[in-house]
């Protein structure tokens, strides 16, 4: 077998320096290597290659996986007509050889077994015996070798049994046909060799990783459902800050959203960052219908969302900041949801639950499933330690002082809110999650842009990464070295570059015919998938419209992620960057908003259609 011979060539030299002959077995030993000529002309060819270049000799017969094709006759007939297996294997040169009497020692647990199953087939004169190279069957052979010998037999090779193999058909002299793409038949010679131990490890270790994961998040969950927010004495006031550029088809249902809210103490602060658009004209629109409420307006030159926040963050008057992103909308009551973990001195932020406001197509199922399952079991898991790794943009609660005592929302990262959040971990805070806290947020609306946004997380993500890196050293047994730096590594970065190796097996294996060599671990990652997504969907309200997606995560979704991934690495490696890339919005917030979440402000829009911009 090829890929044994790659695996063991000490092995096949010493056979063959013996002075043994050496028959071509195919390379991986498949049901499927008679599934076309094309197909068994490379499992032969590179066999034959292997075993060249090892023994220094070239193979002329060949004995079929489980004897296909072939069964008792140990020789093509040249007055009958061959089956087409037949032909193809004379065709490239190759002699197929049988046997008439099989042992069965692969399956027999005894030496006796092995005699006993020998000694029912030997009914004539002449055979051949197919064995294999197992502990029993050298015992076996010290009790039949001797037997045969008292019974008159005789041993004979196959070079001295048949004559010449280029005589025995009526095709072409034998010649070892090459195979025509040395570098294609060497990879899939090298990579086939150890494709069994290769993917056995990778699986491994990857799904080691899972478990160990699903295990702590189990612990923490545990943990968590046992611990409730401290009871608030007074309502902190509570200052909103929302960042806008270019932001018109949405800033409306922002603004109104908070509005709904029923939180007694707030104010609210529109940053708007040089839109060229009529953001500012919207928002002067809602100040004019809501006189009664507090609402500002910051115009200022384009200078990036931390520059702006820092701006709004200078004249917000609350001690809590509740950032949101200008498309997204937040649901009744999460302002309450934010503050009451302020209680506890210890929170420095808390992150919101972030869901896409429509789903219209499988992007946006994709994207809602994977915010559902990660922020259903990470961040819940991880809150009960106050670790959060990131408070997202459309959905977070930060005290006004730890932000100002870490020098305001960093600039040298492309992900300011993952950036503040690990500095504020590393001061000492604590980062909760909050699943009350709703954000509605317009997600890309097709590949192109979906793909811009992700880079820009992932190559921000890898930033901040290297930035914070050091805590390791300096804090080695805080959470943030312990948990939060390693799950990151692991989750954000190494194994999003090994699922495409487990991919692209399962479709290479596909196509060769070696499935089951790769079945067990496929179904395992899928299976562990699904366990996964099940889990983290428990009590979604798009339940079985999200699990439906689960299969078609791995085939379709992932290879995106893993895009950008290695494309956020490569840039990262290189040093040469990336730009905000915003993308286009279509006003999903604000049609979702007003179809869903009008509630009593939606009332007063007539007022507010009155005012003039």
């Amino acid at each position: 077998i090829g890929e044994h011979v790659v695996q063991y060539p000490e092995i096949a030299k010493k056979i063959a320096d013996d002075g043994f002959d050496i028959g071509n077995h195919t390379f991986t030993h498949s049901y499927n290597v008679h599934d076309s000529p094309s197909r068994l002309s490379v499992e032969l060819g590179a066999t034959s290659r292997v075993l060249e270049r090892v023994t220094g000799e070239r193979t002329r017969y060949y004995r079929p996986p489980y004897l296909l094709s072939v069964g008792i006759d140990p020789a093509p007939n040249p007055w009958i007509d061959a089956i087409p297996q037949d032909s193809w294997t004379l065709a490239l040169g190759y002699l197929p050889i049988g046997s008439d009497i099989d042992t069965h020692d692969w399956d027999a647990k005894t030496p006796d077994e092995i005699v006993q199953h020998f000694n029912e087939q030997l009914a004539s004169d002449r055979h051949i015996v197919l064995m294999h190279d197992t502990p029993g069957t050298a015992d076996a052979l010290k009790i039949i070798l001797p037997s045969l010998l008292e019974q008159g037999y005789t041993f004979a090779s196959l070079e001295e049994l048949f004559v010449p193999p280029e005589q025995a058909g009526t095709l072409a002299p034998l010649k070892i046909t090459q195979p025509p793409i040395e570098p294609i038949e060497s990879g899939y010679i090298y990579f086939l060799s150890n494709l069994g131990r290769g993917l056995v490890l990778l699986g491994g270790v990857a799904l080691s990783f899972i478990v160990v994961r699903l295990l702590l998040i189990a612990v923490l969950l545990h943990k968590k459902n046992k611990e409730l927010p401290p009871r608030l004495k007074k309502y902190p006031f509570v200052s909103i800050l929302i960042p806008a550029y270019n932001e018109e088809e949405n800033i409306e249902s922002t603004v109104r959203s908070i509005l709904q809210n029923s939180y007694p103490r707030r104010e609210i602060i529109v940053i708007d960052d040089g839109s060229t658009d009529n953001t500012g004209a919207i928002v002067k629109k809602i100040i004019a219908g809501f006189p009664e409420s507090v609402i500002r307006l910051i115009q200022l030159k384009n200078g990036g969302k931390a520059n702006a926040l820092t701006a709004g963050m200078r004249k917000a008057q609350g001690e809590i900041l509740v950032i949101l992103d200008a498309d997204a909308v937040l649901s009744e009551g999460a302002l309450h949801a934010f503050v009451r973990h302020f209680g506890d001195p210890r929170v420095g932020a808390v992150a919101g639950k972030v869901y896409p406001a429509v789903l219209n197509g499988f992007l946006s199922k994709f994207q809602a499933l994977e915010y559902a399952v990660g922020q259903n079991l990470e961040k819940r898991a991880f809150s009960a330690l106050g670790v959060v790794g990131v408070v997202p943009g459309p959905a977070g609660a930060w005290r006004k002082d730890a932000i100002l005592k870490a020098g305001g929302f960093p600039t040298d990262t492309l992900v300011e809110d993952q950036d503040m959040t690990l500095t504020l971990m590393r001061q000492g805070w604590r980062i909760a999650y909050e699943p009350e806290a709703i954000a509605y947020t317009e997600t890309p609306p097709n590949v192109s842009t979906f793909l811009k946004q992700r880079f820009r997380w992932v190559y921000g993500g890898i930033q901040c990464f290297w930035k914070h890196l050091d805590v390791i050293w300096e804090q080695p047994r805080s959470p943030m070295s312990t948990i939060i730096i390693p799950h990151t590594f692991i989750f954000g970065i190494l194994l999003p570059l090994t699922y495409p190796i487990v991919d692209s097996v399962l479709i290479f294996s596909l196509i060769f015919g070696v499935w089951r060599e790769v079945l067990v671990p496929v179904l395992l990652f899928t299976a562990v998938d699904c366990v996964y997504a099940l889990w983290g969907l428990r009590g979604e309200p798009n339940k079985r419209q999200l699990l439906i997606m689960v299969p078609l995560l791995r085939l379709v979704y992932r290879q995106l992620l893993y895009y950008t991934v290695l494309r956020g690495l490569v840039r990262a490696i290189e040093g040469t960057g990336a730009a905000w890339n915003k993308f286009e919005k279509v006003g999903e917030t604000q049609l979702f908003y007003e179809t869903k979440l009008n509630g009593v402000v939606a009332k007063q829009s007539e007022l507010i259609a009155e005012q003039p911009v």
